[in-house]
């Protein structure tokens, strides 16, 4: 037989049967294994490995020493390191069932950064073959604030082949998925004491603004995406229609227009521009103007 947890359990129930007088007893002995085997099967399940181990040197970060991204392969990697981080993944709860349910049957995919201890859980959800994985969260330890640099976040992005975009420590730093090829800014321009590189897409705007101050260099990244604009019904009685491409206040809609295009805001990060600076910004500036209105 087979030195198995499960097939020691068998056989002591077997051997017990022989000194058994009654069949309730023997009913109580069956049922017992029962639990066991239930118990184990649930412990088996919990340490299964669901996928290969990967795991990547990201490269040294301060006092944190070596950076690891790694990829989480079961219910009890996943139960351990929410153990470390105090996340809901590490109980047995409804909430904490639904992530190891997703794990299990590979519906989400968990990616850890640690150092000599866990730092942050990730989870990457897939869509289709053509379209990127998409970063949905990033959950640190509440106590801990982890600052990454920027070419680690991006080095994140590109080993997972996945966006950040709607991760606020990734807005924080400009790890943005148009920007993981390192690609040149379209414009620089000055506006005051303020240096703004301008990265234009066909369908999203970043910025990223440098200004020096008594506090230092502050530095905020900016992510806009443009939807496109209808006409615009005034209620104020024998005011004409607002025409298509005419310069908008950003009160009287979610985002600002300039040409036929609305550019709203996407990006959380503390530093980010919103909708009213970036038209003070294009007021100022004929040259972003220019790049909004293409």
């Amino acid at each position: 037989m087979v030195d198995t947890a499960e097939a020691r359990a068998a056989k002591k129930l077997l051997k017990s049967a022989h000194h058994v007088r009654d069949f309730e007893a023997l009913a109580d002995r069956a049922r017992s294994y029962a639990g066991v085997m239930q118990r184990l099967g649930k412990r088996r399940a919990r340490q299964t490995a669901v996928c290969e181990r990967t795991s990547v040197c990201l490269g040294e970060a301060g006092t944190l020493g070596e950076i690891y991204l790694e990829r989480v392969v079961s219910v009890a990697d996943l139960e351990s390191i929410g153990g470390h981080l105090h996340l809901c993944v590490a109980h047995n709860n409804c909430i904490a069932r639904e992530y190891h349910r997703r794990l299990r049957m590979n519906a989400a995919e968990f990616w850890q950064l640690r150092a000599r201890a866990p730092l942050a859980l990730l989870e990457v959800a897939r869509g289709d073959e053509e379209e990127p994985g998409q970063i949905v969260e990033y959950d640190t330890m509440r106590q801990f604030a982890l600052s990454l640099p920027r070419s680690m976040l991006l080095r994140v992005v590109r080993e997972l082949d996945a966006s950040g975009d709607e991760i606020r420590e990734f807005n924080r730093v400009g790890a943005f998925w148009k920007l993981r090829e390192q690609q040149q800014p379209t414009a620089t321009v000055q506006v005051g004491q303020a240096l703004y590189r301008v990265w234009r897409f066909p369908d999203e705007l970043i910025i990223q603004g440098r200004k020096e101050s008594r506090h230092g260099r502050r530095i905020g990244w900016s992510r806009f995406e443009r939807d496109a604009v209808s006409s615009w019904h005034s209620r104020a009685r024998g005011r004409p229609k607002r025409a298509r491409g005419e310069l908008a206040s950003t009160g009287n809609g979610p985002g600002m227009t300039a040409g036929s295009w609305a550019w709203s805001s996407k990006c959380s990060g503390r530093r980010a521009l919103c909708n009213q600076q970036l038209q003070a910004l294009m007021l100022a500036s004929r040259e972003i103007y220019s790049l909004l209105a293409e």
